[in-house]
């Protein structure tokens, strides 16, 4: 007779319904947390909803510290051929150099949103030099966005409009 599989972290499970796979990194007060394949953030599951799987091994490491940015990593959508994020208070970021390019996504962003940028043009916008960073696990975002100086280290050019 086999004992039965522990929900302890470390385990790989699936998330029934979702068919995602993950691992349990901890409980919250009788819930599993797990943190799906590809994410950084854990979620609360119950235990009825995940299959366990026989492996189990130590908790992957979450990346740390600054990071050169994608359209993925950063969950921005693709307008124009340019990653464009919309932050916190509605100020927008184009991964983009570029000030017509940049310009261009911007009104493709805002045209899907229906808000308009009013009059945005690209000499309206913000050239600046920043480095995106990893924040920890559980924090309000998964990433924040720092001002840096030339020469630094995973810093990269965009445009940015103030709201």
């Amino acid at each position: 007779m086999t004992a039965p599989l522990t929900a302890e972290p470390g385990r790989r499970v699936i998330i029934k319904g979702r068919n995602a796979p993950g691992v349990i990194t901890g409980t919250d007060e009788g819930v599993l947390l797990v943190r799906v394949d590809g994410t950084r953030c854990s979620q609360p599951v119950p235990r009825g909803g995940l299959q366990l799987l026989d492996e189990i091994g130590p908790l992957p490491a979450l990346p740390k510290g600054p990071f050169r940015p994608t359209a993925e990593l950063l969950k921005a959508e693709v307008f124009e051929g340019v990653a464009v994020v919309e932050l916190d208070g509605g100020d927008l970021l184009a991964l983009e150099p570029d000030p017509v390019r940049a310009a261009a996504a911007m009104r493709a962003h805002e045209r899907d949103y229906d808000r308009p940028l009013y009059g945005l043009v690209a000499e309206k916008m913000q050239a600046r030099r920043v480095v995106f960073v990893w924040e920890p696990e559980g924090a309000e975002c998964e990433w924040i966005v720092e001002d840096a100086e030339a020469g630094t280290e995973q810093a990269v050019q965009v445009r940015y409009v103030t709201r």
